[in-house]
């Protein structure tokens, strides 16, 4: 018997907000962080796809963590020009976009939520997170959208059920889900 409490997994908040399981086909868009997304393609497995689109000066920190957990990470390119999802099948379970959504304008924030639910297949979720923790005892938040303004972005894309997850160290989750 240890003297101190386990502390939990650093991504163990992520990783149940987005609340994927095995099998589950995941994209994943934006910059998250990489062990996230290597823990990701850990639960979804052998069985399921983890699927990263991003630019290829940003490949090697998410590959290098998919090493290190000994999982197979998918990586696609983002299209040229203002941020969109790459053309997929449209038969994922969940997309994960974790932009900051601070720095895009209206209008591209509004075709990023029509590309996230064109990815889905129906009855699918497109899970947002929003904000970055801080870091150190005195860090510094950076900015983020305000949390009153993403639901209805999300509702505005066709998404059912949109509601915030939650907030944990300055991190906000939100859902909303493609009708079938």
């Amino acid at each position: 018997m240890g003297l101190f409490k386990k502390a939990t997994p650093p991504h163990q908040t992520a990783l149940a907000m987005i609340g994927a399981r095995a099998g589950n086909r995941v994209l994943v868009a934006g910059h998250p962080d990489p062990d996230v997304v290597a823990e990701l393609a850990r639960t979804t497995g052998l069985n399921g796809q983890t699927l990263i689109a991003l630019s290829a000066d940003s490949r090697a920190a998410y590959e290098a963590a998919a090493a290190k957990a000994g999982v197979f990470l998918e990586t696609i390119d983002l299209p040229a020009g203002p941020l969109r999802l790459p053309d997929t099948a449209g038969d994922h379970d969940v997309v994960v976009l974790h932009v900051d959504l601070l720095t895009l304008d209206d209008a591209t924030r509004a075709a990023l939520a029509h590309d996230a639910f064109a990815r889905l297949r129906g009855g699918g979720r497109v899970v947002v997170i929003e904000g970055r923790s801080s870091t150190g005892w005195f860090g510094r938040r950076p900015s983020a959208v305000a949390p009153d303004r993403i639901v209805p972005w999300l509702e505005a894309a066709g998404g059912l059920a949109a509601r915030a997850l939650g907030t944990v160290d300055g991190v906000s989750y939100f859902e909303a889900r493609k009708p079938r």
